[in-house]
């Protein structure tokens, strides 16, 4: 789902880092992720400001040849 909103409010409650709320990204990468590679975003990254915090992360198949995403 995509939400667009000019609601200052509505929007603050979604996207603040403070509200805790859930969000899913789907990223492409180059080459295949190791374990390893996932778990460095498990147990949470060093940002140019402040850590990120843990994320929850799966291997997913490619939409396109719908294959196994090992």
């Amino acid at each position: 789902m995509m939400v667009l909103t000019n609601d200052g409010t509505q929007q603050a409650a979604l996207t603040q880092p403070g509200k805790s709320t859930d969000k899913i990204y789907y990223v492409q990468v180059e080459g295949k992720p190791q374990e390893a590679d996932l778990a460095v975003l498990r147990h949470g990254v060093n940002l140019k400001d402040d850590p990120a915090l843990p994320a929850g992360v799966e291997k997913v198949a490619d939409p396109r040849t719908k294959g196994d995403p090992d």
